[in-house]
């Protein structure tokens, strides 16, 4: 394997806005257990990272089971078809006589 497969990253960022992201790491907790942790962030005023809302703490097993999850889950909305709203033409032309 060359060396560009053997590095882990110590964290990745996934954009979800023009000031905002999620952050994946590994975390370690008090008594040693490695986790990976999800934490959706926001740029303040003076572009530091801060924390938006709860993060995520899963384990590896869980996050292997999560991944494949999300994938579907993306393709189902994807593939979803929508019909517009009515506008208020269609709903008056709709009514009976």
């Amino acid at each position: 394997m060359t060396e560009e497969l053997l590095h882990v990253p110590e964290e990745l960022e996934i954009p979800t806005g023009p000031d905002s992201r999620l952050l994946v790491r590994c975390y370690e907790n008090a008594a040693g257990r490695r986790l990976v942790s999800i934490a959706p962030q926001f740029q303040d005023r003076s572009r530091e990272w801060r924390l938006s809302h709860s993060g995520l703490l899963l384990g590896a097993s869980v996050a292997r089971q999560l991944a494949p999850a999300l994938l579907v889950m993306a393709a189902t909305i994807e593939d979803h078809s929508h019909e517009p709203t009515p506008t208020a033409e269609d709903r008056e032309n709709s009514r009976w006589p």
